[in-house]
């Protein structure tokens, strides 16, 4: 097999260098200057989420991963895991999905960029191996720490529950520890999408995906602040659209599931911030939730889940990334 290798001035490298080798791509002073936030706004008119993703015109995918220490805590959707390593699980099974849909016999094609974020007591951090914050599906691919056994269950057409075994790809393991710098999180998400759009041939291929998974609040920003941080973050999209902001809160309690509710009343006090920092549904998405979830057509959905089981956060991780359109 032969491994795709990235150029030096993309994304095969940390973060920093990273960085440098955009600041070396003849952008000038653009860069540097202390206005380089301000750019042509999107027409909105344009926007519609249904742009094929090529491997000329890639997609930007981020994972965000809340660690801190009450991460530690158990999970009231499952009998015995940790919301961790309920997280990790999850993670793991989106990460092996976007790797399987660029495989091509004994290759992969480079449709995605792929980050994953983590914050917790100690820092903002790249989850991924060799502390990559940006892959491409082959290194990705190649990368994986290990494989693991897992059990899921499914519901046949009788009503009657399955339980289905089968092997599972490890990248992310589960890790809980300190605070919640969740502000400083979607700041660096805001740097890598900057850095990424910088780097992209054009910006009219579809805009970037960012899922942040997270059980609390941010503890090193105001609700306004943070709320500020994401809204800056969303207007840095492409033609097609702006960032789709996913939020998964996940509970200690045995409270009801909500999966992208339309009203702010349909969730507790808790998870309310996070509905206000989540995107509307785009009608691209829309029609595959109404095929899986018929209750589920509102124009005001937010792209948000509260307290689900894993088998539901798998679905909504694959929602936010199986609509989009791959063309070879």
């Amino acid at each position: 097999m032969i491994r795709q290798k990235l150029c030096q001035n993309e994304m095969d490298c940390h973060f920093g260098s990273f960085v440098d080798s955009i600041k070396k791509c003849n952008f000038g002073t653009w860069w540097d200057s202390p206005t380089w936030f301000r750019e042509v706004k999107l027409n909105q008119q344009t926007m519609s989420h249904t742009a094929q993703i090529t491997q000329a015109d890639r997609a930007l995918f981020i994972l965000m991963i809340d660690q801190s220490g009450s991460m530690n805590e158990p999970y009231a959707a499952t009998s015995d895991q940790t919301k961790a390593e309920a997280v990790a699980d999850v993670c793991n099974a989106t990460l092996s999905e976007l790797v399987a849909r660029c495989r091509d016999g004994n290759t992969w094609r480079h449709y995605f960029d792929i980050a994953v974020v983590g914050y917790s007591g100690r820092g903002v951090y790249s989850l991924l191996p060799g502390g990559a914050w940006l892959l491409n599906p082959s290194q990705l691919a190649w990368s994986i720490k290990g494989k693991r056994q897992v059990a899921s269950r499914c519901r046949t057409k009788s009503g009657a529950t399955l339980t289905l075994h089968s092997e599972r790809k490890i990248w992310i393991e589960s890790a809980a520890e300190g605070k919640t710098p969740m502000y400083a999180a979607f700041n660096r998400v805001l740097e890598i999408v900057l850095a990424w759009r910088a780097s992209q041939r054009s910006l009219a291929g579809f805009p970037p995906t960012i899922i942040n998974i997270t059980d609390g609040e941010a503890t090193d920003a105001t609700d306004a602040s943070l709320r500020a941080e994401v809204d800056r973050l969303r207007t840095y999209g492409t033609a097609d659209g702006e960032p789709i902001v996913f939020n998964v809160h996940i509970s200690s309690n045995n409270n009801s599931t909500v999966i992208f509710p339309d009203r702010l009343e349909d969730l507790p006090p808790e998870a309310r911030l996070l509905w206000h920092l989540s995107s509307l549904v785009p009608g691209s998405y829309r029609a595959e939730l109404s095929d899986q979830l018929p209750s589920k057509h509102s124009p005001s959905m937010r792209a948000m889940a509260y307290n689900a089981g894993v088998e539901e956060l798998i679905r909504v991780m694959n929602i936010g990334s199986s609509t989009i359109t791959l063309h070879k």
